[in-house]
């Protein structure tokens, strides 16, 4: 009963979600599993594994499909428009939604531990791996039901699609971390001593590795827990301002910089270079998945620039896309990337001989690069409707590939670097050209918008005048 007054929605999910005969059926199945295994070793192994499956896989796209699956089933309006919070929502659709995932993955964690008490693994380095597996599994959920909530409109081929894509392109790099940390002293069976885990130092601070992957995934869940929150918050008509996203594109970037910091060949001023370059990219990356999930009305911008007029500041943060807050993000920070270059060009030099020439042409050409993108996205909504993701992903496969490939078919590979927004290749050369090009393509886009947008606005502007 407290459980219903605390949390409803969670509720609701446990009873949807737990029954009687899938209470019995995971351990059974689970059960089977582990008893074929015929060694500590094997059943550790295979609990990891399950765990893995059941939890992030299964479990991240349970979540992601949640919020879809509410709005096809026209329940979706309803609840948001109930006595709950945004917090009480979030937390009830994430843990909810999920909560058989997790009865299986607790079953595979004390198979875990049982293997490791078996194998005489560390104590401590025990707990934070376990910690590690659950916050694994509880970022990967959050992540997927904020993409399902960003992308729910969208085709659902596609929006699967780019869910998976996402998702499978951090499964990579989070799992690949995981092994080499832990899991590989694991399973070379080091079970007459401690794990063998290195230090690691990030800024002046010194400590194992797997510790600093656990406090890395304490970072990443904070931030895609506040992602959800909020995304939740604006779907109950609550207003969110731009505070927690322009923070977050700053200090993600900040946060994995640390380890670069006491590298010897990385001066003060090299590292100062390469934290504004990243966070251009950062900020580059995360406009151009935004601006993909934004519709982008020409209302919306209607309503933000007559607040601009009215220098109500408080609503401009309100209506202010994230795209465009991740822009201009990306355009000060590589400005401010492009004054440390002057003073560190020379040490960028002592890294690889080529590296000012690539970190100069990054700079210049990154913003080129994100206003020509998100104009295409901004130009197919106001033109195209329903049809714009398609027609968008349609032009974005012609600049980052059709185009590249009929370069290097007629032999001209020097000019490749322009359709690449990130310089790569042993034989990189610096040339004016190669900025010309994204800039000619920027500007071409920027007016077409600058037209569509002078006749949409005067049709709509005639429509209210009437």
């Amino acid at each position: 009963m407290k459980l219903i007054q605390i949390n409803p929605e969670l509720q609701r999910n446990i009873w949807e979600n737990i029954t009687p005969t899938k209470l019995i059926v995971m351990p059974v199945l689970l059960g089977l599993v582990f008893m074929i295994a015929d060694s500590a070793t094997n059943v550790g192994i295979m609990s990891l594994i399950f765990f893995y499956v059941i939890t992030v896989m299964v479990g991240a796209y349970v979540a992601g499909e949640e919020i879809p699956n509410e709005i096809q089933d026209k329940t979706w309006d309803w609840q948001r428009m109930s006595t709950m919070t945004p917090m009480q929502m979030t937390i009830g659709k994430l843990f909810g939604s999920t909560i058989y995932q997790w009865y299986g993955g607790i079953i595979c964690i004390f198979s875990f531990i049982f293997s490791a008490l078996v194998l005489k693994i560390n104590f401590i380095n025990l707990i934070q791996f376990i910690i590690c597996m659950v916050l694994v599994a509880t970022f990967f959920q959050s992540y997927a039901m904020l993409l399902g909530i960003g992308t729910r409109e969208m085709p659902l081929r596609f929006r699967r699609f780019l869910i998976i894509g996402i998702l499978l392109g951090l499964a990579i790099l989070l799992v690949s971390v995981f092994i080499i940390l832990g899991v590989a002293s694991y399973f070379e069976k080091r079970i007459d001593k401690d794990l063998d885990i290195p230090n690691v130092t990030w800024f002046f601070i010194k400590l194992p590795s797997l510790t600093h992957f656990l406090l890395a995934l304490v970072f990443l869940n904070f931030w895609s827990f506040i992602g959800l929150y909020r995304s939740f918050r604006t779907e109950m008509y609550y207003f969110n301002g731009p505070e927690f996203f322009t923070i977050f594109l700053i200090v993600l970037p900040f946060y994995f910089s640390g380890y670069l910091f006491n590298i010897s060949e990385i001066t003060i001023t090299v590292y100062l270079t390469l934290l504004f370059a990243g966070i251009a990219f950062f900020a580059y990356q995360t406009a151009i998945l935004t601006a993909l999930i934004d519709k982008m009305e020409i209302i919306t911008f209607r309503r933000l620039f007559y607040h601009l007029e009215l220098k109500n500041y408080k609503k401009v943060g309100y209506d202010t896309p994230l795209w465009l807050i991740a822009l201009v993000i990306e355009i000060i920070a590589s400005l401010l990337a492009l004054l440390m270059f002057m003073i560190s060009s020379q040490e960028l030099g002592k890294l690889e001989s080529d590296s000012p020439q690539k970190v100069l042409y990054f700079l210049l050409v990154i913003n080129l690069f994100a206003i020509r993108d998100i104009g295409i996205f901004m130009y197919n909504n106001f033109t195209q409707g329903k049809n714009a993701i398609g027609l968008t992903l349609t032009y974005l496969f012609v600049l980052y590939y059709v185009l590249p490939a009929l370069i290097t078919s007629t032999g001209n590979e020097h000019l490749l670097p322009a359709f690449y927004p990130i310089p790569y290749g042993k034989e990189f050369e610096f040339s004016i050209m190669n900025i010309l090009i994204p800039l000619v393509q920027a500007l071409i886009v920027v007016l077409i918008i600058r037209n569509v947008w002078i006749s949409k606005n005067e049709k709509i502007q005639q429509s209210i005048q009437s």
